[in-house]
């Protein structure tokens, strides 16, 4: 599901994408996405768990004053492989800029899929959510931006991750999203 108006994020939409370049970071690229509300505002609305996993990291400031982190490991069940037949790995999904007294889940509990976790803080600007899903850093926030292409060092663009996973994991069923090969490529 979605981090945002779970499960399929109504209401709510990506201000700013994966990938895309950020002059106030010295040219790195976003490591995740930005969500936000499309009307009322973000601040303090839910954050959901995306899928069933456990708590690995719950830092209230783990950002310091960009806010609190929220780290979940995700293990796929057996029989779920990529492109080449493998299993796939555990990922995890990251939170951040949650509100600090809102963060409802410590390390080593599990979750399940559209739980609230927390709700959306105000960094040093605009109120929203950063949503990262990665294999890597399972035990500390990050950087958020990074000087290369993030997949390359273990990042996956959040939403074309989940499309291509409920496409993968249900078939079937129509989903609503346009499938396209960057879809496909992120699994693999």
């Amino acid at each position: 599901d979605t981090p945002l108006g779970a499960p399929d994020g109504r209401g709510y939409q990506v201000r700013w994408p994966f990938g895309r370049v950020s002059n106030r970071y010295d040219g790195k690229l976003h490591a995740g996405e930005d969500w936000v509300a499309l009307s009322g505002g973000s601040l303090g609305r839910p954050v959901s768990a995306v899928a069933h996993g456990e708590v690995v990291y719950a830092q209230p400031w783990g950002w310091g004053t960009d806010k609190g982190v929220i780290i979940v490991r995700h293990r796929f069940a057996p029989g779920h492989v990529d492109d080449d037949g493998r299993p796939l790995r555990p990922l995890l999904s990251f939170y951040g800029h949650v509100d600090p007294p809102s963060v409802a889940v410590k390390a080593g509990q599990c979750v399940v899929r559209g739980q609230v976790i927390a709700a959306v803080g105000k960094p040093r600007g605009a109120a929203h959510l950063h949503f990262e899903i990665r294999s890597h850093m399972p035990d500390t926030p990050g950087p958020g931006y990074w000087p290369t292409d993030p997949t390359r060092a273990g990042w996956w663009a959040p939403s074309a991750f989940m499309t291509a996973y409920r496409l993968r994991s249900t078939p079937g069923v129509q989903w609503l999203a346009p499938f396209t090969p960057t879809l496909t490529a992120a699994l693999g």
